[in-house]
């Protein structure tokens, strides 16, 4: 009878075990994960970047496994500086299509799209910037046919270099729609880091914004787009004395939203805030194991419940996954990892309910991170090492909302090169070859002439050189505060109107213009001295 006990529990054990796995990409040099997708075939998509190939600059490095993560191919895409991929989506004819940035000719950092087909051979690329800096952190399909790509992009104030939040909508094509910077003042930086669409075609993103320098203390915010690129409100939330930041969002319903990122005072916390459909925080908490956590991704489960994954300081930091009930309480908490450090960059749920966490570390014996994937089972058993506990506490927070976006100009290039073979280690050079293609986009002109003076001004102002045709154009002035203190039409036909600030209290206002998917913003001064 006990033999039979025993023979019961090792089959069970052979079981569990089967269900888990730990599985690392990379060749001599050191590579870095992204986020992951789990692929119509039932495989993985890997995304990562690598400096084995290259030396001296990190390139997108993609690999594609089967449903047990086991290497079918990888694929190096490189320009001629640094390339960072971050994200990536399955396209309906089983292609791919990854997000990051580029280091390219047209004026530094460049959003950077990249199209492989199936067996991981390039089809196309797409650089889009201006002179500024423009960085790619999340890639989604949108319900229109086209994607979305959110990350920051800096601009130059008066001695002082500012990294905003940006927002970029993209047509099937890969044709830029409309974009948008984003923040709450003129001095803030940060950026955003996720995105989700709802069934409306709107828009939540989320991210953080500091104020100051060095930076001590900042904010997670969440902002609310239209489909057409409209600012629909604008939420922060966090503790003066501490700096929260948001990494990912997920969206419950069309009026509820739970982000998770962390929380920085004298360590690291997770960091969870329910949002609600009008930009209201609900809650805040922190999740503290005693130790420090960080958050890199939150998805809802198949039960409605929660799953996060992160990293975890336990003398060495290791990956941490966590699942919360609905009531935000912890179900599980897991930890996996070796001596070395380990940091976990994305998480998703299988299709057979287990968790595959991506992440980053140096294997046992080596001196270079390579790209990892560990699968839990759905009760938080891994390959590695587990551990429970862990406590969830109320955040007393204050919020603000309010805020402004700004329109952006981009310009495009093209142009990068791939290397494949059945595993990293066997490059075939030979098998390169040179994207030209090139797309030719259409820059904001309709608005470009568009005027508003004087200014600053005590009375009147005048807006003149709007576009007569198709659309009504939409004047909207607002104050330092966020809040609209004027709004007015320009029926098609007309092309200028005259704005009454005699009533205006003195101080700077920002004036939006949008006609059809066009949008300009002026900063107006109004003194009555």
């Amino acid at each position: 009878m006990r033999f039979i006990l025993l023979l019961l529990i090792s089959v069970l054990m052979q079981q569990i075990v089967a269900q888990t796995y730990c599985r690392s990409y990379g060749d001599i040099g050191t590579e870095y994960s992204g986020k992951s997708i789990q692929t119509s075939d039932g495989g993985f998509l890997i995304t990562g970047n690598s400096n084995s190939w290259s030396g001296d600059f990190f390139d997108f490095y993609i690999v594609k496994t089967d449903s047990a993560a086991n290497q079918i191919w990888s694929t190096v895409v490189y320009t001629e500086m640094e390339d960072i991929a971050k994200a990536a989506v399955e396209l309906n004819d089983g292609s791919f299509l990854i997000a990051g940035s580029a280091y390219t000719e047209v004026g530094g950092y460049d959003v950077a799209l990249v199209q492989l087909n199936a067996a991981g051979e390039l089809i196309t690329s797409r650089f889009i910037g201006d002179e500024t800096n423009n960085i790619g952190n999340q890639l989604i399909k949108t319900i229109d046919g086209g994607y979305v790509v959110v990350g920051y992009t800096d601009t130059v104030g008066a001695a002082l270099i500012t990294y905003q939040p940006m927002i970029l909508k993209l047509n099937a094509a890969l044709e830029v729609e409309w974009s948008r910077r984003f923040t709450f003042c003129g001095t803030c930086s940060g950026e955003a880091m996720d995105v989700v669409q709802l069934q409306d075609g709107n828009l939540i993103v989320t991210g953080y914004l500091h104020t100051g320098f060095p930076v001590t203390t900042g904010d997670m915010f969440v902002a609310k787009f239209t489909s057409t690129g409209t600012l629909s409100w604008f939420n922060k939330s966090g503790k003066n004395d501490k700096f929260e930041s948001g990494n990912s969002i997920v969206a419950v319903n069309s009026d509820k939203f739970i982000i998770a990122g962390s929380s920085f005072e004298d360590n690291y916390d997770i960091y969870l805030s329910e949002i609600d459909g009008d930009g209201n925080t609900i809650w805040q908490k922190i999740i503290n194991s005693g130790t420090s956590e960080m958050a890199a991704q939150i998805i809802q489960t198949h039960d409605n419940q929660y799953a996060i994954a992160g990293t975890r300081d336990t003398g060495e930091d290791d990956y941490y996954l966590l699942k919360l009930d609905t009531a935000k309480q912890i179900v599980f908490s897991a930890f996996a990892g070796g001596d070395e450090i380990e940091a976990a960059s994305g998480l998703l749920e299988t299709k057979s309910n287990n968790f595959l966490l991506t992440g980053h570390g140096i294997p046992i014996g080596e001196f270079y991170d390579e790209i990892y994937v560990l699968q839990f089972d759905e009760t938080g058993y891994n390959c590695s090492k587990t551990d429970s506990g862990g406590t969830v506490e109320i955040y007393d927070g204050a919020y603000t909302i309010g805020g402004f976006a700004m329109p952006i100009t981009f310009a495009v290039d093209s142009g990068a090169e791939w290397f494949s073979g059945s595993g990293f280690t066997t490059i075939c050079a030979d098998t390169v070859t040179e994207d030209t293609s090139t797309i030719s986009l259409d820059e904001v002109k309709s608005l470009a002439n568009c005027r508003l003076y004087p200014n600053p001004a005590a009375s009147f102002v005048e807006i003149n050189n709007v576009p007569s045709g198709l659309f009504t154009t939409t004047i909207k002035v607002l104050n330092s505060s966020g809040q609209l203190v004027y709004e007015t039409v320009i029926p098609k036909g007309q092309t200028s109107c005259s704005i009454d600030v005699s009533g205006m209290s003195d101080g700077l206002y920002l004036v939006n213009i949008s006609n059809g998917d066009d949008y300009k913003v002026f900063q107006l001064v109004v003194t009555h001295n």
